[in-house]
């Protein structure tokens, strides 16, 4: 597969004249302007991971996972309790001997204090519980990442939207001037009797058109800003202002991808897709929950220490006493709730399985999709590029035609569509080939490569 050139951004808009709607270079960027102004891709990028509330809740998710291996790495560390108690109970005492002395045996005023540590030394059922709640951290923390590529993704997308979107008004500004014109000019020609009254109502239907087309054209931008604005956490209709990406980002690859790029495609696809690393992860957690249910049925075994100090009395003369105990427990019949832990470990091993295999399958139907697509989206933008040649030229000779008196207004309006038509075609299929081009990026594993410091 061709070399993709390393450079800090992604895709290219070969929109040269969306520069048109660029803010001045010099002008106040993004970062210092909270209200609005010139952005760039990257920017927008940024203000994205920042304000995105999916990112925030995977990020909570990595927080839950890490707390649950925690709690799982306890049960392998000793357990430290301190306690104290202070009351009243009835006092206790026996007579010793013939003499009448007297010693207590339960002291009317209780105290006390200690401590007790205890501590599992053979819990078979932990260590592979513990294996599978940091395989489950791993996988969060993939997911993370994939979530904050698709934020990323996303806003590339509308980033390019918008783009396009300011380039439509343009050209429907272009085509409202475009028509006044001509209308003007078949006035001038129905007042020297060269032209009908048929075609100045013609043209003037078509300025009325050519007006409707701009205000829907400028409610398109204004939607696809508003999109824009929704990723980056802003209020909707907040004045950004798209930068054109021709003289910054490399476009797309001029010739179509071959069978060695597909190919590739896929191998870097399933290699670097956090998602299937993820899916991986989660498969081998649920195989580790799986045997720690099976080994749940051995023996177990605890030691256990506990020092405390209170009154004197007759059982503890120096008012302290300790004990330490070694703890087996096994258990040997629960009514089958270890039977039914394990039962469901291995099912949702056996699902995380599949998972797996239907992860790897749809990425790789998702490369060749993406891979079909682009190449469409050449060849559609190729032929965009030739029938705006022939419709200018078209048009041209239908201008020349008319004004000669060879022609009819209709054939010079029909030409005139055409040629509204075709530049229209061409800007859509300038879009779609830098949107099908970040689709393979996205596909193939190869979007953060096109990447420097977003996190």
């Amino acid at each position: 597969m061709r070399r993709l050139p390393p450079v800090t951004g992604l895709l290219a808009f070969a929109f040269a004249s969306a520069a048109v709607h660029a803010a001045d270079a010099t002008g106040e960027s993004a970062a210092d302007a909270a209200g609005g102004g010139q952005i760039t891709i990257i920017e927008a990028m940024e203000r994205a991971l920042e304000g995105n509330e999916d990112v925030g809740i995977l990020g909570e998710k990595v927080k839950q996972a890490s707390a649950v291996r925690v709690q799982v790495l306890s049960g392998l560390l000793p357990w430290v309790n301190a306690s104290g108690h202070y009351g009243f109970e009835k006092e206790v005492k026996i007579v010793l001997g013939s003499s009448g002395e007297t010693t207590t045996i339960q002291p009317a005023t209780t105290w006390g204090y200690g401590g007790q540590i205890s501590m599992a030394i053979l819990d078979a059922s932990l260590f592979p519980a513990l294996a599978a709640a940091g395989k489950t951290k791993k996988a969060t923390e993939l997911l993370l990442v994939s979530g904050k590529e698709s934020v990323l993704v996303a806003t590339a997308q509308a980033y390019v939207t918008l783009l396009f979107a300011g380039e439509a008004v343009a050209l429907r500004e272009a085509e409202l001037e475009t028509r006044e014109a001509h209308r003007d000019e078949v006035a001038a020609r129905l007042q020297a009797d060269e032209a009908l009254a048929l075609d100045l109502k013609r043209a003037e239907l078509d300025v009325l058109d050519a007006r409707a087309a701009l205000a829907s054209a400028r409610v398109d931008r204004a939607l696809a800003l508003d999109a824009l604005c929704a990723l980056m956490g802003d209020d909707p209709a907040t004045p950004w202002e798209p930068v054109d990406l021709a003289a910054t980002f490399p476009p797309p690859p001029p010739a179509p991808l071959t069978e060695t790029d597909l190919a590739s495609g896929m191998e870097s696809g399933l290699s670097g897709s956090p998602a299937i690393e993820a899916q991986d992860l989660f498969k081998s957690a649920s195989k580790l929950h799986a045997v720690s249910g099976g080994l749940s049925f051995l023996p177990s075994i605890s030691l256990g220490a506990s020092w405390d100090k209170g009154p004197s009395s007759f059982r503890s003369p120096d008012g302290t006493s300790w004990a330490v105990t070694f703890n087996l427990s096994w258990t040997l019949f629960d009514g089958g709730l270890t039977v039914g832990k394990v039962m469901e470990g291995v099912s949702q091993a056996a699902e995380a399985v599949l998972e797996t295999e239907k992860t790897t399958k749809a990425q790789k139907a998702l490369v060749h999709a993406a891979w079909l697509r682009f190449n469409l989206a050449l060849e559609n933008r190729d032929t965009a590029a030739e029938r705006l040649d022939v419709a200018r030229e078209t048009r041209s000779m239908a201008e020349e035609r008319y004004a000669a008196g060879l022609a009819t207004g209709l054939e010079v309006e029909d030409a005139l569509d055409a040629c509204a038509s075709a530049a229209m075609g061409l800007a859509g299929e300038e879009m779609n080939l830098t949107l099908a081009w970040l689709d393979y990026l996205v596909a193939s594993g190869q979007f953060t490569s096109f990447f420097e410091g977003l996190e």
